[in-house]
């Protein structure tokens, strides 16, 4: 014949599962203690999504000053040459500020990507 339980492990049983339900029914994820890893981790996913949602602000940012055609105060590149312009030569100074933008523009699509 089969091995039966006898009524001692039953009994055993049913209080083990008491205390299970018993320690679940009275479990709260959010105040548990101890070493304080949860928190750590619920910190480090707080400054996470901080700087994701900061990241992609700055892209969009970035994005409507290329759409816009600017060049944020920070990323201006005003190099000249060395030498001294006259009037007639006021077009190769629109000339080379019109390729600086473009090449800072260039840029700004690579800080982007």
């Amino acid at each position: 014949m089969a091995n039966l339980a006898t009524n001692g492990d039953v009994f055993q049983f049913a209080n083990l599962l008491k205390e299970r339900d018993d320690k679940l029914a009275h479990f709260d994820p959010w105040t548990v203690t101890g070493d304080g890893n949860l928190d750590k981790k619920f910190a480090e996913l707080r400054k996470l999504r901080v700087k994701e949602t900061s990241l992609f602000y700055d892209t969009r940012l970035l994005e409507k000053y290329v759409s816009l055609s600017i060049t944020p105060r920070g990323l201006r590149v005003d190099k000249l040459p060395a030498f001294k312009f006259t009037n007639e030569e006021s077009d190769f100074l629109e000339e080379w500020k019109a390729v600086s933008l473009q090449c800072t523009l260039s840029w700004l699509k690579i800080l982007i990507k």
